[in-house]
């Protein structure tokens, strides 16, 4: 009996350890860093994709949001493990891609006619609309910690408007 009482004790303290080591930190879910193909007239309007935001890859963009050109150092993953790919498979007149996250993130995006950022459009949260033509655009969604620990939970829109 002993030995099945200190068994189960023991396995507790496990179990409420690995618990604990969880607390504090993000993982990565099995629905996150969904690829897209899209194009216009897409249902359900809009698709949404999860993850987890930044990297280590330290990235200089310029947006041109607020009237004027600014320089937004962001954190994200390598340059070749993009958050998402999405395929256009026919031109966008206005298509827009926006975060919504618990934490100040930021948006870049690679595509056949340029590299585009974002950050603190919508409050903390970056947004990027306008004509999408077809190709294939990386996304990356970007923090300032620059450790790769999946700081913030985000969920990235893609609406046609």
């Amino acid at each position: 009996m002993n030995i099945l009482k200190t068994s189960a004790i023991a396995l507790t303290a496990c179990v409420m350890t690995a618990g604990m080591a969880l607390v504090g930190s993000q993982a990565a879910r099995a629905e996150d860093y969904e690829s897209f193909t899209l194009a216009p007239g897409f249902r359900p309007n809009p698709v949404v994709g999860t993850g987890l935001s930044g990297g280590t890859r330290l990235v200089d963009c310029y947006t041109n949001e607020s009237g004027g050109r600014t320089l937004v150092r962001t954190y994200v993953d390598s340059a070749n493990a993009p958050d998402h790919v999405v395929t256009v498979t026919r031109p966008f007149s206005n298509l827009r891609a926006s975060v919504q996250a618990d934490g100040d993130v930021t948006l870049l995006i690679d595509g056949p006619d340029g590299t585009y950022c974002s950050d603190d459009v919508d409050g903390l949260m970056p947004s990027i609309s306008g004509n999408w033509p077809a190709g294939t655009y990386n996304i990356w969604i970007g923090d300032f910690v620059g450790d790769g620990s999946g700081v913030y939970r985000y969920r990235l829109f893609l609406t046609q408007q």
